[in-house]
């Protein structure tokens, strides 16, 4: 089925994953910041005073702008934790002092920022090839407003999803694959076929035309 939805991609993995916000819920989103900035403004917590454990929902000053953020310790290491943004998807490592418990008023919205795996691609085995592909797809949709439909739910991993240009109609991952910067994954699901067969047709003509990864051919 498909079902379009405005969002911004607003990070991107090296594994073509990709972080996207519902366009609709901007304006939650930004009033939820103002209150936690607003909050830990007033109230600034006492540095070192909080101990944070894997999978805590916490508060994270950002490095580069030293505003308070919602944030998942994903990993403690010593006097350093490893967090993932939540409401926007980028990580960071930072000293544990710049974590605190996060006020009960603000742990109960849902993240801003969900995950999705790019649909039907793969990236090529070659670090430059792969570096390329990243760039190339960063370039495309990174922080800009996109359509998305995700074309296959899948347990335990993010769903997969297609991104297309809202005014060219562009879908991005195809244009990837026909510019030969990425593989066409094969994958046997009836309800992906149609695209499935578009992609690999995508291929076929890059791989013809010895286009990026395809330039000795096979």
């Amino acid at each position: 089925m498909v079902n379009y939805e405005n969002v911004i991609v607003t990070e991107i993995t090296e594994t073509l994953t990709f972080f996207a916000q519902s366009v609709e819920s901007g304006s939650k989103l930004e009033s939820l910041m103002s209150k936690l900035h607003a909050d830990f403004q007033s109230n600034p917590p006492i540095a070192g005073s909080y101990t944070p454990k894997r999978g805590d929902l916490v508060a994270a000053q950002f490095t580069l702008d030293n505003q308070w953020y919602r944030a998942k310790v994903e990993r403690v290491q010593g006097s350093n934790a490893t967090v993932l943004y939540i409401d926007y998807g980028n990580k960071e490592t930072l000293p544990t002092n710049r974590l605190a418990a996060l006020p009960p008023a603000f742990s109960s919205e849902k993240p801003y920022a969900t995950e999705y795996a790019l649909a039907l691609v793969a990236l090529p085995t070659d670090n430059e090839d792969k570096e390329e592909a990243l760039r190339a797809f960063s370039e495309d949709v990174l922080n800009h407003k996109v359509q998305l439909n995700v074309e296959l739910k899948v347990t335990g991993s993010p769903n997969l999803a297609t991104l297309r240009d809202p005014t060219t109609k562009v879908d991005f991952g195809k244009q990837l694959v026909a510019e030969g910067l990425v593989l066409a994954e094969q994958r046997g699901e009836r309800k992906l076929k149609e695209l499935v067969d578009q992609y690999k047709a995508a291929q076929e003509a890059a791989r013809v035309a010895h286009l990026a990864i395809w330039k000795y051919g096979d």
